[in-house]
């Protein structure tokens, strides 16, 4: 079985990947910095350069796949602390 994979750099999908690769499993890994994902390459994970905020990047290595993990995770960090609104 085939899997695409976000957030396979992260704690969650390092380990979901290590699974599937241990059980058998091809995966492709969408991630924005191949170059940084060498212990994942190393697994036999497929890496394609990709961003989750662009669904350009993730069409074609999605094609196909039996099932998809999404992990990544998109956050912020506030800067400013905003006094709470009162109702």
């Amino acid at each position: 079985m085939k899997y695409f994979l976000t957030g396979a750099t992260g704690f969650v999908g390092s380990h979901i990947a290590r699974y599937l690769r241990e059980t058998g499993r091809e995966v492709t890994a969408c991630v924005r910095t191949p170059s940084r994902a060498e212990s994942l390459k190393q697994l036999g994970v497929r890496l394609e350069p990709g961003d989750m905020t662009d669904n350009e990047s993730m069409r074609a290595p999605m094609t196909g796949v039996d099932g998809v993990f999404h992990v990544a995770g998109w956050y912020k960090m506030a800067t400013v602390m905003r006094p709470r609104q009162q109702p």
